[in-house]
């Protein structure tokens, strides 16, 4: 398992948070859940159940292995701004 915080804002290249039309910070669990929960599947329980669990993230959250397969995948199926997906990526550790 690996403790993975991806409840935070999506930050703007100077660090600002980005905000929504309602001057609410826009999250980053929030989109990326949204995008496992928005595509077609043959995992659709586990996926279903990981986008549930950072849905609602209010902090760290223990991801498996295979929590991190699925949002790998979403990242490569999905269409995120280089601003959203570059962030999702450094968070997991990666490139």
């Amino acid at each position: 398992m690996a403790k993975i915080n991806l409840a935070v804002p999506v930050a703007n290249l100077d660090g600002t948070p980005v905000l929504d039309q309602n001057k609410e910070p826009v999250m980053l669990n929030r989109i990326l859940a949204n995008s496992i929960a928005g595509k077609q599947s043959k995992e659709a329980v586990a996926e279903w159940i990981l986008a549930q669990k950072l849905f609602k993230a209010e902090g760290e959250l223990d991801l498996s292995a295979k929590d991190i397969s699925i949002i790998e995948q979403t990242l490569k199926e999905a269409k995120m701004t280089t601003l959203i997906e570059g962030q999702i990526r450094v968070i997991l550790g990666g490139e």
